[in-house]
């Protein structure tokens, strides 16, 4: 019976997103799991963003346009109207890689009673149309302490876990998410598990991409989070492993440009 099923809440907030709010919408109603709701928070778009939540209006459980201050107040506002026994942000731009995506998800949630955060992977569309497949991994303390090891698009959260941690952090404009995760891993002591799905496609770029943003944001959970002795064990740690990937990268290269200067020459 459905009603015997977890319930899980879609949300997805928006912003003058005419030209790919349909795709998401269409995604999640087009969705298999039975026990799903829909919840959209709109910041008082003003393009056509509104008739096309109006006219997808039966398919969502509940739908409001109005201000906010941004990407996190948005999906803090949403919390107050969720009601599903899971939590998951699928934005304007995004969709499900699959239209059994939730389905499955849950399914394998299900063989893990004790998880509170269940994440997959994610593809990543680039502007030429081509998808990359990034590849989550086991979250971990260095994992957190190098960036947000998990996208929230394709995090299914507990909806205890934001009664036991809180919202998101608003002042944080571009890293809240991984700020919020941070806290429910390192300071709740939430159990968080990897499964080897796709969850979601969505476009490179985004809030992240403000990389001066990014490093205050960086720089305020490394404090919060990490004790002195942590900071400085990972800061080597962090250099180290750039390092690895720097050289990686040039002996990746270098057979290449030989080889290309070896054709011109002749």
């Amino acid at each position: 019976m459905p009603s015997a099923l977890p319930a899980v809440s879609v949300v997805t907030v928006c912003l003058n997103a005419a030209d790919t709010l349909e795709n998401t919408i269409q995604s999640v109603v087009s969705q298999t799991y039975p026990n799903l709701d829909y919840i959209i928070i709109d910041g008082e778009s003003s393009d056509g963003t509104v008739p096309i939540i109006q006219r997808y209006a039966h398919n969502v459980s509940f739908w409001i346009s109005e201000p906010d201050r941004g990407l996190y107040d948005a999906m803090n506002k949403a919390i107050q109207y969720v009601h599903g026994d899971y939590v998951v942000f699928l934005n304007a731009d995004d969709v499900f890689a699959a239209p059994d995506t939730v389905e499955t998800m849950i399914n394998r949630a299900e063989k893990q009673p004790s998880s509170q955060l269940i994440f997959g992977d994610v593809l990543v569309k680039f502007p030429d149309k081509t998808l990359y497949k990034k590849q989550a991994s086991p979250v971990s303390k260095w994992r957190l302490w190098k960036g947000n090891p998990v996208c929230h698009q394709s995090l299914f959260a507990h909806r205890s876990v934001f009664d036991a941690v809180g919202l998101f952090d608003t002042s944080m404009p571009v890293a809240a998410d991984w700020d919020w995760l941070a806290r429910a891993i390192v300071q709740a002591g939430c159990s968080a598990i990897h499964l080897p799905i796709p969850v979601c496609v969505f476009n490179a770029g985004g809030v992240s991409s403000n990389r001066n943003a990014y490093e205050t944001d960086k720089k305020r959970i490394h404090e919060r989070y990490f004790s002195p002795a942590e900071q400085r064990v990972y800061s080597v740690m962090e250099i180290a492993y750039k390092i690895k990937v720097r050289l990686k990268m040039w002996n990746f290269a270098l057979p290449w440009k030989l080889s290309h200067r070896i054709k011109n020459m002749k």
